[in-house]
């Protein structure tokens, strides 16, 4: 089963909700008029995109310097922007996408390097029309690095860049046709703009992984990944792929045990972590873990209560335990924040409103002093997402 990330601004906004909200207990939802109040820390909505501050974000935050920057994928004065903003939710756009040469719909999070940014577009950077690799400084003065062609090099980036020694690493979901098919690429790229394909993907008419939504992550100077579609059923895959091209796939995904993984895997003491956006019990997603030579364990099948269909991003590991979000599901199918242990232990430490609190969150979370941000895609005053902070 393939899912893009469309799916996440499908959701319906509903009843309105407070800017600033306790995080809510697992298992019990929000009174209408007086929240239940939790033990813990408070969420609180601190940025409301529209307009030329650009809008719907898929993306993570990356902190720089106690500066969180992002992408939107659309708003601006066109495509998408790029953006700064305080942990106080002083927001700045500090370039507009075009859609052409410059690219256009960003849906992955930034890269920090060295002084400068690094991204990715899903769309513009030429005729092929298949997006670029472009670098930024902090003031926003933008330089296209590469642009894709399709079946040459690949098409359509969604995921964040990797950086291995001063090298990037990234996917593209589609092109790097491969046997007649185009079912996507590991890529390399050096900060000069040098690209390399590393791997192209065969998908599942070769039994192959393909159409990766997610990037990659190091081991050892071995690239390890997801891809949400490829193996016999299109379920998708868990696959490793060598510095210098040699790819195997690891896991395919049967639907028991999830299907269609969106998002990076996050890497703790030799084990990587994931998600699934579908699949699992109750076909909502799963959280899984997973080693180097590809044994998987389902740790959570999510119910909808407590969360369903993770989206873009991915995990992050933080004080011992690993935190995420879902797109839906929680107490007004609005999405949720959650922390879980290394066990499978989950614990929703925030339930979206459905209203001016947020909608449908994605992307990684970002920690700046002991603070989590993260974006959601919808919601907000103006329905086009917010930035969001929460102490866990």
């Amino acid at each position: 089963m393939r899912v893009r990330f469309a799916f996440l601004s499908c959701l319906i906004l509903t009843a309105c909700s407070s800017a600033i909200r306790p995080l809510a207990v697992p298992g019990e939802s929000y009174d209408a008029v007086r929240p239940i109040v939790p033990a813990r820390a408070a969420y609180k909505s601190i940025f409301s995109f529209g307009g030329t501050a650009g809008a719907v974000p898929y993306a993570g935050l990356v902190g720089v310097k106690g500066t969180l920057y992002g992408t939107t994928s659309t708003g601006g004065t066109g495509p998408g922007v790029v953006f700064k903003i305080t942990p106080q939710g002083a927001e700045q756009a500090i370039y507009s996408f075009t859609g052409g040469n410059d690219g256009g719909v960003p849906i992955a999070s930034l890269k920090y390097s060295n002084g400068f940014l690094y991204g990715t577009t899903t769309v513009g950077g030429g005729s092929a029309n298949c997006g670029t690799v472009f670098r930024m400084t902090l003031g926003g003065a933008i330089k296209t690095l590469h642009s894709f062609k399709n079946n040459a090099d690949g098409c359509t980036p969604e995921a964040p860049l990797l950086d291995v020694k001063g090298t990037f690493y990234g996917t593209t979901h589609d092109g790097g046709k491969q046997n007649g098919v185009g079912d996507g690429t590991v890529f390399k790229i050096t900060t000069s703009g040098s690209e390399k394909v590393l791997y192209a993907f065969k998908g599942s008419r070769y039994n192959d992984a393909g159409t990766p939504v997610a990037g990659v992550t190091n081991l050892n100077g071995v690239l390890y990944g997801t891809t949400d579609g490829g193996g016999p059923k299109q379920d998708g895959t868990v696959y490793k792929v060598t510095l210098s091209g040699a790819e195997k796939v690891l896991h395919i995904f049967t639907g028991k045990d999830g299907n269609s993984p969106l998002s990076r895997l996050c890497l703790v003491n030799g084990i990587f972590y994931g998600t699934t956006s579908s699949g699992g019990a109750k076909n909502l997603g799963t959280v899984f873990a997973v080693g180097k030579a590809g044994v998987l364990k389902v740790l959570h099948s999510f119910r909808g209560a407590d969360g369903a269909m993770p989206p873009l991003g991915g995990l992050v590991y933080y004080k011992g335990a690993i935190y995420g979000v879902t797109s839906a599901g929680g107490a007004k199918n609005a999405g949720t924040i959650f922390r879980m242990t290394l066990a499978g232990k989950e614990t929703v430490l925030y339930s979206f409103g459905g209203g001016y609190d947020g909608v449908s969150p994605s992307g990684t979370l970002a920690s700046v002093n002991g603070v989590l941000f993260g974006t959601t895609s919808g919601g907000g005053t103006n329905g086009k997402g917010t930035v969001y902070a929460m102490r866990p």
